[in-house]
């Protein structure tokens, strides 16, 4: 047998009663065994190392006394005494239960056998061109309990079909063939979303997270994330050594399965993955290079692009795989890339006009408030060299954008006069052109120099600010909305719900009292640019998504 058909210790030893088991082989010494085999009456000859032995304790401890180490299950045969050491006893195991030596070599060459042809059958399979289906088939009365293979859509891909389970969980994902939103609800409750995330070997699970059995299961990743979960559900036979063991030998095979069907993908994409990474976060920006890329992916270096940069208000409740996939059934020819919790979406079109934000924000919005995530969109580019750019755009659009409509509205407006006379157009999607102005002022703050300070328009605003404090009159939204409607005091009355000839006197008391010329362009310029300073100055008690 080669050494991937090796068996462990456990293994062996799960048809004998745990409890009667004393065990003085140290984890550091224990191996997987190729054979199980008398212990030989005679002392000539080297006993093999993948090779456990079955024997007597008095002939085991006469043995180890002359032998180099060997791994041995005895039965006892003799009373303790002193001469049972923590040496002598070193690689032994000791059966406390009245069992021949015969039933014993039996019971262990069985249960290698059995296990043997396991593997045997699963590799035949394999070499067949068998999928999922025909391994849990193979493994049904081996695991003993409800094993199924998901998706990163939570969509039922195989199960044994012999061994099902009364979990109300998985009752439902064989009915309908995924997990319903009741379903997914209870995950999240779970926190199993992020555990998912951030656990990379076998997880195990206690009773009632969230199904009432325990559960044993694993994530197979592509390109860094999830993709197939398996689960095994300990509904008929409780979690062991020897059951994590048997199930992991099945994962090997499994993954065989997986790298099958992600090997017709890969270089595709593996290719846009890579390229969309490197330009993104490896500062990848040279034309001829990232033209050459593209042409071998049949992607275009020239055309109208914009991009969408994703995240979520609460990492911990997201099934990101769920998510991306009803995202691509929103935006079917878009290239969708995620990194953990971030969401890159590459989207191309005919003409501007047929942008992202013209085209998909209606169905994206819903997609959107449903999984509680937020969204940034780049400006068009033509060139993708300069996707960089676009990444950067739409990335600090989402944050600010976010932030934006966390603080709300600064001024007090009504939400009637907030919404027509304000540029965030919805709640979880934030064009750059809507965000840059604020951008601006944010980066003119933090650079070499803050070029708001001692500003004669930002003081102009707060000097409205006190006179409402002394006199009550909200003069600094009157001449906001003023200014917002091209001085139109006619089309200003009607957002303030005023008399025409109130904002007119409103607005010759402001200039008497900011001693400015309403009528020059540069200054108005200038104080449409102190407000939305005072706002970016509210953001700053606002947590939000970075």
């Amino acid at each position: 047998m080669s050494n991937a058909a090796l068996i462990s210790l456990n293994i062996l030893l799960d048809p004998i009663d745990s409890e009667k088991l004393d065990n003085h082989i140290p984890e550091v010494d224990r191996c997987n065994y190729r054979w199980v085999d008398y212990l030989p009456d005679k002392d000539d000859g080297e006993l093999n190392p993948d090779v456990i032995y079955v024997g007597k304790l008095s002939r085991a401890l006469s043995r180890s006394s002359t032998t180099a180490r060997f791994h041995c299950v005895c039965i006892r045969d003799r009373i303790p005494d002193e001469y049972e050491t923590e040496k002598s006893l070193r690689g032994i195991v000791i059966v406390n239960e009245n069992i021949s030596q015969h039933k014993l070599y039996t019971l262990m060459q069985s249960q290698m056998l059995k296990v043997y042809d396991w593997i045997i059958n699963m590799k035949e399979c394999l070499m067949k061109q068998g999928d999922y289906q025909d391994l849990f088939d193979i493994s049904e009365d081996i695991l003993e309990n409800f094993t199924s293979a998901i998706d990163v859509a939570y969509k039922l891909i195989a199960y044994t079909k012999n061994h099902l389970s009364d979990d109300p969980i998985n009752a439902s994902l064989v009915e309908k063939g995924y997990h319903s939103e009741e379903t997914m609800n209870a995950i999240q409750k779970a926190n199993r979303f992020h555990a998912y995330v951030n656990e990379h070997g076998i997880i195990q699970n206690p009773p009632g997270n969230p199904t009432i059995y325990a559960t044993i299961s694993k994530w197979f990743r592509f390109g860094g994330n999830p993709y197939v979960h398996i689960i095994m559900i300990c509904n008929n036979r409780p979690p062991s050594p020897c059951l994590i063991e048997l199930f992991s030998i099945f994962l090997d095979h499994a993954y065989i399965c997986f790298q099958r069907q992600t090997e017709q993908n890969a270089n595709r994409i593996q290719s846009y993955y890579s390229l969309f990474n490197d330009m993104a976060f490896n500062d990848l920006d040279n034309p001829r290079i990232i033209a050459e890329r593209a042409k071998c992916i049949n992607l275009p270096f020239d055309g109208f692009f914009d991009i969408c940069h994703i995240v979520f208000e609460d990492n911990d409740k997201i099934p990101v795989g769920r998510f991306v996939d009803e995202l691509f059934a929103c935006i079917p020819d878009a290239k969708i890339i995620f990194q953990n919790f971030e969401v890159i979406v590459f989207n191309s079109y005919a003409s501007p006009e047929s942008g992202f934000y013209n085209t998909h924000v209606k169905a994206v919005e819903k997609h959107l408030a449903r999984y509680g995530a937020v969204c940034g969109i780049s400006e068009h580019f033509t060139r993708l060299s300069d996707f960089l750019t676009a990444y950067t755009q739409a990335k600090r659009a989402q944050a600010l954008g976010y932030k934006l409509h966390m603080a709300g509205d600064y001024w007090g407006f009504s939400a009637g006069v907030y919404n027509s006379a304000f540029r965030l157009r919805h709640e979880r999607i934030y064009p750059y052109d809507d965000i840059y102005p604020y951008l601006m002022i944010h980066y003119a703050q933090i650079g070499v120099m803050n070029v708001f300070a001692n500003n004669r328009y930002i003081e102009a605003i707060e000097k409205l600010h006190d006179d409402k404090v002394e006199n009550g009159a909200d003069s600094a939204r009157v001449l906001y909305i003023y200014l917002m409607s091209e001085r139109s005091p006619t089309i200003a009355g009607k957002i303030l719900c005023m008399n025409r000839n109130n904002i007119i006197y409103r607005i010759a008391r402001i200039k008497d009292l900011l001693g400015m010329d309403l009528d020059d362009y540069e200054t108005r310029f200038r104080l449409m640019l102190a407000y939305k300073y005072w706002e970016t100055q509210h953001l700053n008690a606002v947590d939000y998504l970075k």
